[in-house]
């Protein structure tokens, strides 16, 4: 599809749907969802953390999805790891892993780290996820854990979390910041910001493969995207509900459109393009703002029928 100078992966399309639920604890919305998803050919289906938005906790959802699916990545985005003991996070995505037959993909915020507070406020957070996220990945190698950390010190635990090698789920940092990066290098397999402008991948995906090379990081990795998509029959029609949404979302019609994909399927395809040829090798789209499963339905049919044959 593109040439990836950056980074390189194999996937059945480069393209994975975030998708929302409505607060739906109905099985077969689930289903119907998840499988439409995998229908119309997409790499993957992610739920958002969600705490207070949804009944169903993500990897409870993700269960249920994995009894509904043969192939799509089942993923979690804006997942905290400071909320939760890091070992009780290991132990929930492990048991997830093996029950979908390592299909799973985790997604952890980094924006604890940025911009929120003082410096130093900033800098412990950084630290803080780091290590939790060391210690999550040391909990998936080791049948009895030993480490000792700046915020954790765990001595002989048996916490029956182990993996196979192969079989060990893609952790993907969502930051932009150069310590974000940094703990993608060291401790994951991706890095998928949200909400940026093609200008701004541009900038980081160069970052991003320097950071690479530097630390002499040679297996795969995913530097992607995650944008909101509002698609429609018509340009009019894609900017009127751009500025529905972004009213709603509490942001300014152009800061909205700087960092989504709005229009009709030209321009989605046009803007999606810019993206990859920025450095981007995976991009996460959004539908989470529209008000009922119907309309995320129709925008996921026509993205897959109108843009990715011309992508």
């Amino acid at each position: 599809m593109f040439s990836l100078s950056v980074i390189c992966i194999e996937l059945v399309t480069p393209l994975g749907v975030h998708v929302g639920f409505g607060g739906a604890d109905d099985v077969e919305v689930v289903k119907r969802i998840v499988q439409k998803v995998e229908e119309l050919g997409f790499d993957g289906v992610f739920v958002s953390e969600g705490l207070g938005d949804q009944p169903l906790d993500p990897f409870g959802l993700l269960s249920l999805a994995s009894t509904f699916t043969e192939r799509i990545a089942l993923g979690v985005v804006d997942y905290s790891l400071t909320l939760r003991h890091p070992i009780v996070t290991a132990k929930s995505v492990s048991s997830l892993q093996r029950l979908s037959d390592g299909r799973v993909v985790l997604g952890v915020d980094f924006s604890q780290s940025e911009s929120k507070g003082s410096p130093t406020y900033s800098g412990v957070m950084g630290a803080l996820e780091s290590e939790c996220l060391e210690l999550v990945k040391k909990a998936w190698r080791e049948e009895t854990l030993h480490y000792q950390g700046k915020f954790f010190k765990v001595e002989g635990m048996k916490v029956s979390s182990q993996l196979p090698e192969n079989m060990n789920p893609h952790v993907w940092v969502e930051g932009r910041t150069p310590l974000a990066v940094l703990a993608a290098v060291h401790h994951a397999s991706g890095l998928v910001p949200k909400n940026i402008s093609p200008e701004e991948t541009e900038s980081l995906a160069a970052h991003v493969k320097n950071t690479l090379k530097q630390e002499s990081r040679r297996t795969a990795f995913v530097f992607g995207v995650r944008l909101p998509l509002i698609l429609a029959a018509s340009e009019h029609r894609a900017q009127v509900l751009a500025a529905y949404y972004s009213k709603k979302l509490g942001e300014s019609l152009e800061s909205f459109k700087s960092h989504s994909l709005v229009g009709d399927a030209a321009k989605i395809t046009e803007r999606l393009t810019s993206y990859f040829e920025s450095g981007v090798n995976y991009a996460l789209l959004s539908t989470t703002h529209f008000e009922n499963l119907e309309a995320q339905l129709e925008a996921l049919a026509a993205l897959s029928r109108d843009v990715v044959p011309s992508l």
